[in-house]
């Protein structure tokens, strides 16, 4: 409509030019001839003019609204001067106006073509400038919109004045290839802007797989993820060989597409084969590369095995070892037996030569000796390599030992062992700190400060008894409770005693410990100093305190004292939730706010506290003055933040729990505590690996400097761990022991001392099976009649049967917490804790139900032999007496010894009648000697006999009582008393809750729990 309105005013405006033209002819100004004066008011065709001009102008058609712009136009050409002149006769001179035409055509412009555009995308074209029009033009675009200069894009028609600029936006096609075109009208000129998608592109640039050598046998190699780049559209995938996965998924030998960016892993089966290679293919968009990966070379020779000897065993008869399985070698090799037989895999029992392969077990029979202590060999050859088996006949075990009471440590090292690396043990190690020579530990749960030499690794003990206290004086005389944080300031370490609220100092030279502050602070943790001051981070009051060294004086640095969010501030409008570590780089104290998984800054002038980063509950902390360095025991981590940034990233450590050394995330840890720094390295207390770990900085790599682990690792005497050894049982050559806090079945040579796991995966359960396929839960009580070993399962409410030959556990009674009779799983118990055979039967303490009950070893039939059930220390026969907690259980074939132990008494069980009588015990706590009722007990567990003695292991007195069964009189043959681990003679020597006991005819074995190791008797 207003294009038509537009071309109506311009006719009008060409007829008010002719219109002018014939008034000024009319009006004498034509010819270029001045007119004769004439008033204006005279003029009749100066005033009719006007009027006609006047009249058209103000016309409907002129100035109606949808023409108001060109209505404004041609008014102001009415008000012009040269309308004026229209009626003017008088004027002296002649004026002639020419107006110039209506101008909406512009000039020629165009959009250069686009091409090799991305798919569906907006593009946007060259710039034009809109020329040769002296009048707005319309402008109107199709498949696209428009922009007039820079302003909003837009598809709506509308109108370009002369000069402006125009940019053209389309969307490309979906397509490879495609050409999407928008044309746009200016003043009726038409253009097109053209844009055109790249061509498809379906090779790939170059990639290739790395060969892999020593591979093995018939196993399943993937190769190294690549990345397909390169091309624009899916690319066809396919294999040879092989197998691949794309982005991770299921691997596949099927034909596929792959897409630009996604990565491809090739798999395949290695040849059965030594030194044989195997390729994969695989091609993609044309492209193929080769995956190959060659065997390992033959091995026939296998890894070292051994068939554990057997004696007590039944004249005889016919024996078989425990199983070994066969590794090492990749290719069958050659096995033979001699005076005997073997079994490949739970086949049958041949002498014939024969093959065996990598990972096939190997278990051998002989028929043991028809006399006692008689020994018998069969000798066994793999791929080369021969190992006997040994079987002795049993032996009676009932002569009187002839002892001196010299205890020594037959295995495993206490809590708290001084050593070089991993001969040490720490427990819960928290702060460090170094003076460059030597590392200082507070070694908390051993209430202990410890001293390392970093070049050797010799941990030795600076100060501290090893039992909780506070009691100034010199190295091992002082006392420590929990010791966390420690800083070095010259010749003197100061340390925060987290149990007893102090802050103590310890002179490095001497040992010398004594209390600088006391009374102010409530579980301190992390200590730091400036040489003036002490800094301490008053873990459960959380605040920072500041120590005057000149002065002892305590004051506070920041904190308002209760816990809450991390809100920053000055001094005590800070606020901090459980801070546990801090340090100095000289002019800010930085604080490992732990609670709120905070790091934050306090400027020691203006004591101004904001925080630094955030950290998942950050434990310890130190710097190198660019970075500070921060353990997370949440995370497993060691994390290093940039002190100029903020910025937080991980130097070491998975993220998973572990104690594995290696580089950066290749490495372990587990809630990691207390770290320090000596320039180039940094030292972490690894709290719940017990280890002090090394860590060098500008590489991540970590090693284990000192402690080992509080697990059941096997090994020689003070190289195996326990862990809450209990029961403990012989046969004369193995000490057999219920390791309960670890869950398993430990066995000890006794003449080498190597100790190794014959039962028990070590978590906790009641699986059957074969050696640690097996699990147990708390062994408590264990005997053995030579051939099998018969375990109190107390956490299964179980008696469990063990092959000593072979490790198969099976269940003979019980499943269920009760006091049921009856055969097998029919029977229940509560908690059995101690089990002694006479060969044809078993008898059990059972804890709980207060009973002491008998078991048919054939049968597993289980009957209740003495007690009512309920707690009381009534001497009687069968259930009418009553025992209260009854632990420990022994017997001399005729008689049963029973450690009733919450009586604090010994019983006697008859075992013909079940009469039960007290041999000792007054029935109070204590550990006075004496005979019968005269001596006291304090929780006595373990027992053992000789035949003509009891030997007791008193746990609450951690002493070793010995009772002359014919008399009742009862002595202390070892320990004084009190907890400690120290070996001597007689009462020199130091047990911490021993539990177990047990005679190989010559000396005693001890299960000393509370110091995790196994001691001896002489």
């Amino acid at each position: 409509m207003w294009i038509s309105s537009l071309f109506q005013i311009s006719m009008r405006k060409f007829f008010i030019l002719g219109l002018v033209s014939t008034l000024a002819a009319c009006g004498g100004g034509g010819g270029g001839k001045k007119p004769d004066p004439v008033p204006p008011s005279s003029s009749p065709v100066s005033n009719s003019s006007s009027s006609l001009l006047s009249s058209f102008l103000n016309s409907s058609s002129v100035s109606s609204p949808g023409n108001s712009a060109i209505g404004s136009s041609l008014s102001s050409f009415q008000g012009a001067s040269s309308m004026g002149s229209l009626g003017n006769s008088s004027s002296s001179s002649t004026s002639s106006a020419v107006v110039a035409p209506v101008d909406t055509t512009p000039d020629s412009f165009s959009f250069p073509a686009v091409t090799g555009a991305a798919l569906n995308a907006n593009i946007t074209s060259a710039t034009i400038t809109i020329s040769g029009i002296n009048t707005a033009a319309p402008i109107s675009i199709a498949n696209g919109e428009y922009s007039i200069d820079g302003g909003v894009f837009t598809s709506a028609a509308g109108i370009v004045t002369n000069g402006q600029t125009v940019v053209v936006s389309l969307t490309t096609a979906t397509t490879l290839g495609a050409t999407t075109q928008a044309t746009l009208i200016v003043g009726g000129v038409t253009q097109t802007f053209s844009v055109t998608t790249e061509l498809p592109d379906i090779i790939p640039n170059a990639f290739s797989f790395t060969a892999v050598t020593g591979a093995a046998l018939n196993a399943t190699i993937s190769s190294t993820a690549v990345t397909i780049s390169g091309i624009n559209t899916a690319a066809p995938i396919s294999i040879t060989g092989g197998e691949y996965s794309i982005a991770g998924g299921t691997a596949t030998s099927a034909t596929g597409t792959v897409t630009n960016g996604q990565t491809v892993v090739v798999s395949l089966t290695t040849s059965v084969t030594p030194s044989t290679t195997t390729q994969a293919t695989l091609t993609v968009g044309g492209v193929a590369q080769t995956f190959s990966v060659t065997t390992e070379l033959p091995d026939t020779t296998p890894d070292s095995f051994s068939f554990p000897s057997v004696t007590g065993a039944p004249l005889n008869q016919a024996v078989i070892s425990a199983v070994v399985t066969i590794l090492g070698i990749n290719t069958a090799v050659p096995i033979s037996v001699e005076n005997g037989e073997y079994s490949i895999d739970g086949g049958a029992f041949t002498s014939a030569d024969g093959t065996v392969s990598n990972g096939q077990t190997v278990a051998v029979k002989l028929t043991s000796a028809a006399t006692i202590e008689t020994e018998m060999q069969a000798d066994i050859t793999i791929g080369g390599i021969t190992r006997p088996f040994l079987v002795t006949t049993t032996a009676i075990q009932l002569t009187p030992l002839n002892m001196t009471g010299v205890v020594t440590t037959f295995a495993g090292t206490p809590p708290g062992a001084d050593g070089i690396g991993a001969a040490a043990k720490f427990r819960f190690p928290t702060g460090s700190v170094s003076d460059g020579t030597y590392l200082y530990v507070a070694d908390a749960d051993n209430h202990k400060i410890r001293k390392i030499e970093i070049a050797t690794g010799l941990v030795t003990t600076l100060a501290g008894s090893g039992l909780r206290g506070d009691a100034d004086g010199t190295g091992i005389a002082a006392g420590f409770d929990e010791p966390k944080g420690i800083t070095i300031n010259g010749n003197y370490l100061y340390v925060t005693d987290y149990g007893s609220y102090k802050i103590r100092k310890i002179e490095i030279a001497t040992g010398i410990a004594t209390t600088l502050a006391a009374g102010v602070f409530f579980f301190p943790t992390g200590i730091a100093t400036d040489g003036i001051y002490l800094y301490v981070a008053d873990s459960y009051r959380h605040t920072i305190r500041k120590i005057d060294m000149a002065t002892n004086i305590v004051t506070t640095l920041a904190g308002s004292g209760g816990w809450g969010k991390a809100v920053d501030g000055i001094g005590t409008r800070a606020g901090f939730w459980t801070p546990n570590d801090i340090v100095i780089d000289g002019t800010h104290l930085y604080v490992a706010d732990t609670n709120n998984d905070k790091i934050r800054k306090i400027d020691l002038v203006t004591r101004a506290v904001t925080t630094v980063a955030g950290i998942n509950k950050p434990r310890g902390i130190t710097t190198d003055g660019s970075h500070l360095y921060v353990t997370g025991p949440s995370n497993h981590k060691i994390s290093k933040i940039d002190m100029a940034t903020g910025t937080v990233t991980t130097l070491a450590g998975s993220g998973s729990s572990g104690s594995i050394d290696g580089t950066g995330a290749a490495a372990s840890f587990s809630r990691p505590a207390g770290i320090t720094i000596d320039g180039a390295h940094l030292y972490v207390a690894d709290s719940s690996n017990h280890e002090i770990r090394k860590i060098e900085i500008a590489t991540g790599v970590v090693t284990t400097l000192a402690g080992r682990q509080l697990d059941s690792s096997d090994g020689t005497g003070a190289a195996a761990n326990f862990h809450e050894p209990s029961g403990i049982a012989t046969d004369g050559t193995y000490f057999y022991i219920a390791d309960k806090g670890s869950h398993k079945i430990r066995k000890a040579e006794i003449a080498t001392g190597v100790v190794a796991t014959l039962a028990g995966s070590g978590s906790q359960g009641g699986e059957d099976g074969t050696g640690v396929v097996a699990s147990f839960y708390n062994p408590s009580g264990i005997a053995t009649d030579g051939t099998y070993l018969f375990v109190a399962d107390k956490g299964n409410h179980k008696i469990r049967k063990i092959e000593i030959a072979t490790g198969v556990v099976t269940t003979l009674a019980g499943g269920s917490r009760g006091s049921a009779d009856g055969t097998g799983a029919a029977a229940s118990f509560y908690e059995p804790s101690g089990i002694t055979t006479d060969g044809t039967h078993l008898y059990v303490a059972d804890k709980y139900n207060r009973k002491i009950r008998k078991i048919v070893i054939a049968t597993g039939v289980v009957t209740t032999l003495a007690g009512s059930g309920a707690n009381g220390s009534v001497d009687g026969t069968g259930s009418a007496a009553s025992f209260y907690s009854p632990q420990g259980i022994t017997t001399d074939g005729t008689h049963l010894y029973v450690t009733d132990t919450n009586n604090y008494k010994i019983r006697k069980v008859e075992i013909a009648t079940g009469v039960v009588t007290t041999l000792a015990g007054s029935g109070s706590f204590g550990s006075v000697d004496g005979t019968g009722a005269a001596a006291s007990f304090a929780n006595p567990q373990g027992i053992t006999t000789d035949g003509t003695h009891l030997y007791v292991a008193d746990t609450g007195s951690n002493t070793i009582r010995k009772i002359e069964i014919a008399t009742g009189v009862v002595t202390s043959l070892a320990g004084r008393g009190s907890i400690g681990s120290a070996d001597g003679v007689g009462t020199a020597a130091q047990f911490n809750n021993p539990t177990g006991i047990t005679t190989d005819g010559f000396s005693l074995f001890v299960t000393d729990t509370e110091n995790n190791t196994i001691r001896k008797i002489e």
